[in-house]
């Protein structure tokens, strides 16, 4: 259902709802008003068009003026009747960049950032200026700048675009230490159901998200010692040689394991079998 957020008896119900809600269950603690998925608002009343302006042209922000100052009244006036509650939603898609027609978000607003597409690249450091990742950093401090309550990003290390393997465990460690400098306070992911070939990753980035300063290469020695037993040191060389081809790679490799299908050339993935074959060999009638 497309919305037509310029309407203001659409604005007074909504929030009416909101409310209603938030009342009902004192205890809750936060309420989305996020778009349906993809574009934040694509109504072409006149009303609708005009809380476009200013114009954002970029791909990523063309529908943000709309969505937020939207979302910004509902939560102004959620404040008032419902303070306990806060009003969120995601900086994504169409409305991914900060808004131009706002200087200042309501207190009680959560903004969840979403680095998908072409706002990342799992190859390199979050802070890498010369990577998309720039992209991505500047985002999050343009909203910053907008006062919210609170930031958290919506990520997507796990593989939608990509059943195999995603050696991202180093880059996941690099991006929540900057996320925290950058006031990230909290982290969510989008998983599949590919715990074989991208454990090692969502077990690394739970622990890291208790402890981002923790010894990582201490923390990958046991995982390879404990998971893999006597297959330890093939395991090891495996994991490490599929981290070192994304640190390698010649093109981006983004959110959802866009791209990774690339690192596997023919004599990475023959050098891979070899590792796996020895594993097998060493663990051969061990349950």
């Amino acid at each position: 259902v497309d919305l037509c957020l310029g309407n203001p008896e659409l604005q007074k119900v909504f929030t009416e709802r909101l409310i209603a809600t938030a009342q009902r269950d004192p205890l809750m603690s936060s309420i989305s008003v996020d778009p349906d998925d993809a574009r934040g608002g694509t109504c072409e009343c006149e009303l609708c068009k005009a809380m476009d302006l200013p114009l954002i042209t970029s791909l990523y922000g063309d529908g943000s003026n709309r969505v937020v100052a939207f979302n910004n009244k509902v939560a102004e006036a959620a404040a008032k009747e419902a303070p306990w509650v806060k009003v969120g939603w995601l900086a994504y898609s169409s409305h991914t960049l900060a808004p131009t027609n706002i200087e200042r978000l309501a207190p009680n607003t959560i903004i969840t950032i979403a680095p998908i597409n072409r706002l990342n690249d799992w190859r390199t450091g979050l802070m890498n200026e010369s990577s998309s990742n720039a992209n991505l950093v500047k985002t999050i401090r343009d909203w910053a700048r907008l006062k919210p309550y609170t930031m958290q990003v919506y990520e997507y290390y796990a593989g939608y675009r990509w059943p195999g393997p995603t050696p991202f465990t180093r880059s996941v460690a690099d991006r929540w230490r900057n996320y925290r400098k950058l006031g990230i306070t909290g982290i969510n992911n989008e998983t599949v159901i590919s715990w074989g070939p991208q454990g090692l990753d969502m077990y690394m980035s739970a622990r890291l998200a208790w402890n981002p300063d923790m010894d990582l290469e201490k923390e990958l020695n046991l995982y390879y010692k404990n998971y893999y037993g006597p297959a330890e040191n093939p395991m090891r060389a495996y994991h490490e040689r599929l981290m070192d081809a994304l640190e390698t790679a010649k093109y981006p490799v983004r959110s959802g394991g866009q791209g990774m299908y690339l690192i596997f050339t023919p004599a990475l993935v023959n050098e891979l079998r070899v590792y796996i074959r020895n594993a097998q060999r060493l663990v051969k009638d061990k349950p």
